[in-house]
């Protein structure tokens, strides 16, 4: 910060100056002083003079740093600001994923739909990935799953599988094909199971739910033998506290059509004991 302000204060570094400016605004950012980093971003966004990738730095500066700041009129006014100067064009699949991802933060769900639906330039790979994620959840809260669907597979197309995106898209989309229809979720889940389960940890939340989503599919069309197989597998403390006292119950009860009785009766008892 010293020597960014010797450059500002420099009378014969004029030409810096707006650099100066644009790196002191971030590292002030960093340093949680918002109040101070705003001003110099939005100085240097708004001076035509400056060359455009600065511009355009600077812009996204001032929008992260005025929504961080909770001031979200303004971080929208510098992102739509990138997406219609000329001159910005390279920064608009970035302004575009920040304005969806602030609107999905504050829930506004459909104001999220509309702006992924400017059809603006789009990102490549992973950018355009995550902008899709982005999309394809605001259409799962919205409870529109066949929207979503297509999303998700894109998003697998994108990315490689070891990438996080990769592995959230197919999640998702299993909840998809649960909300749509129940007869595909187990081949789905399988699918699911054999490209991410050798790959993440034993006790992962998302495996287990997977699999108790495969459980109850199968035990809900009367596959009871095969439900039962699938629930002995799942790790109760591996997913969530909401779907617990489902899975506790509806083991118990599986397992004590396919004749597994003391089985049936720790689950049952797990359920009686934790949610009486």
């Amino acid at each position: 910060l010293t020597a960014f302000k010797a450059v500002i204060d420099d009378p014969n570094g004029f030409s810096l100056t707006p650099k100066a400016k644009f790196f002191t605004g971030q590292l002030l950012q960093k340093g949680g002083k918002f109040a101070e980093a705003l001003p110099l971003f939005e100085e240097v966004a708004n001076n035509a003079g400056n060359p455009a990738e600065l511009r355009g730095n600077a812009a996204l500066g001032a929008a992260s740093t005025a929504a961080r700041a909770e001031r979200f009129d303004l971080a929208d006014k510098y992102l739509n600001f990138l997406l219609t100067t000329p001159g910005l064009e390279s920064f608009r699949a970035d302004a575009q994923i920040v304005l969806m991802k602030q609107a999905f933060d504050r829930k506004q769900y459909k104001e999220v739909i509309v702006i992924y639906q400017k059809n603006l330039v789009k990102a490549e790979d992973e950018k355009e990935a995550a902008r899709l994620m982005i999309a394809a959840r605001a259409f799962m809260e919205l409870k529109r799953p066949l929207d979503a669907q297509p999303l998700f597979r894109q998003i697998e197309s994108l990315v490689p599988p070891e990438n996080s995106l990769a592995f959230d898209a197919a999640y998702y989309r299993l909840h998809t094909f649960f909300q749509i229809e129940g007869r595909h979720v187990p081949d789905q889940v399988d699918a699911f199971l054999q490209i991410y389960r050798k790959t993440r940890p034993a006790d992962d939340p998302r495996i287990h739910t997977a699999m108790l989503i495969k459980a109850e599919t199968l035990y809900s069309i009367n596959d009871a033998a095969g439900a039962a197989k699938v629930f002995s597998e799942i790790n109760a403390n591996a997913i969530a506290e909401s779907n617990r006292a489902g899975l506790f119950y509806k083991r118990g009860w599986c397992l004590a059509d396919t004749g597994d009785l003391q089985g049936a009766i720790r689950s049952l008892s797990d359920f009686i004991t934790n949610y009486p």
